[in-house]
């Protein structure tokens, strides 16, 4: 009998394995490409690219080439400089930082989120036009300890001549980056793992740092439930309680890699994927506005209606607040006419959908294990 999805989270079919994933760079290309820099979008920053100068647009993006190295900077202040990639954010800028408690990364943000146009870095972080003209001839060390770089008197200056008010707060400015540093790691991972056993997996990453998925073992044939938690270095674990299975992972620019081992059984062997459908680190600030809040509606497989709600954060994360449906999910991309969300159910099935301007989100999902599906439909209330 085939197996008929579920809305309760599930543990799926049992195969005990456990993953120790790291992974490596990514690869290179040609021509012009697009990056854009995040500690949520980030506008108005000046950028050296090659023989390109420019400023970050409205969702943070810059223009660059492959093996090019770019420059950030507001005014004659010089944040720091990283190669070109897809996504920079403040961590990138400073050789050895693996994550926000950096404390030269710590002041950068700090100095961003304090320079922000309406002060609420949620939304995006404005650097306004003017600001660069002030910041001429003025220059900042951020490659100081947290408590030097707050208490250094041309600091102190420094926002006091750009109109600034006092530095944000270490806490909320980590806390903060830490937040979108873990939201440019989400989509989707697709991959499979050989050794003692082989198969296939997939999982999806949230903008807060959440796994949910399922995996197939060729040799119990046999899908596996996984969910787990990622930290904003790209290291954290997954896995499956009722099995006993605990997973160590690691990411790095899209590429999952690493290795797996099970010690009830003692298999082990190796683990190799990348991310699919990543998450845009560059979300529309304006689209988020118009489509963030509470929507309430159903999802329907086999034509029985099950009622759902869920919130769509501004900063592009999707949780759901009542409903029986065990799910991730994130707005995966903002357009001109709204938004594109991806997420995964407890049982492996994938959902795509649409949420409009008009407040209508509708959408659907799809099992692959199960050859099942069905439709989404909520609005904003």
């Amino acid at each position: 009998m085939k197996k008929r999805f579920s809305p309760h989270l599930v543990s799926c079919l049992a195969s005990s394995i456990l993953f120790t994933a790291c992974s490596g760079s990514g690869g290179g290309g040609s021509g012009e490409l697009t990056g854009a820099f995040v500690d949520s979008v980030v506008t108005g920053l000046a950028y050296e690219a090659g023989p390109r100068t420019g400023v970050t647009d409205a969702t943070g993006q810059f223009k660059y080439s492959p093996g090019e190295v770019v420059r950030f900077s507001i005014g004659d202040i010089v944040l720091g400089e990283a190669l070109g990639a897809r996504v920079l954010t403040p961590v990138d800028l400073v050789p050895g930082a693996k994550d926000q408690t950096h404390p030269t990364v710590t002041n950068i943000a700090r100095f961003l989120q304090t320079l922000d146009d309406d002060l609420d870095p949620v939304n995006g972080i404005t650097i306004a036009p003017g600001v660069a003209g002030v910041a001429v001839g003025l220059s900042v060390d951020f490659s100081q300890t947290i408590t030097a770089f707050e208490n250094d008197p041309n600091v102190v200056a420094v926002l006091a001549t750009l109109g600034a008010g006092p530095l944000t707060p270490t806490a909320a400015a980590q806390q903060h980056l830490e937040s979108s540093l873990l939201s440019v790691l989400g989509g989707l991972y697709t991959g499979g793992f050989s050794g003692d056993d082989s198969g296939t997996y997939q999982v999806y990453l949230d903008r807060s740092g959440n796994f949910l998925g399922c995996g197939l073992s060729a040799a119990s044939q046999s899908s596996f439930f996984l969910a787990g938690a990622i930290a904003s270095d790209g290291k954290g674990s997954f896995g499956n309680v009722s099995l006993g299975a605990s997973f160590d992972v690691c990411l790095d620019d899209g590429a999952l890699t690493g290795t797996w081992v099970n010690p009830a059984l003692g298999t082990a062997g190796v683990l190799s994927g990348q991310v699919n459908l990543p998450v845009e680190p560059g979300l529309d600030p304006s689209v988020m506005q118009q489509i963030a809040g509470d929507y309430s509606g159903f999802y329907k497989v086999d034509g029985v209606v099950n009622p759902l709600s869920l919130s769509v954060g501004l900063d592009g994360s999707i949780a759901v607040t009542a409903g029986p449906l065990a799910v991730v999910a994130a707005i995966q991309a903002t357009h001109a006419s709204g938004a594109t969300a991806r997420g995964m159910t407890a049982e492996g099935a994938l959902i795509e959908a649409d949420v409009s301007l008009d407040g209508s989100l509708q959408g659907t999902f799809q099992n692959p294990h199960f050859a099942e599906s069905g439709e989404i439909f909520a609005s904003k209330q």
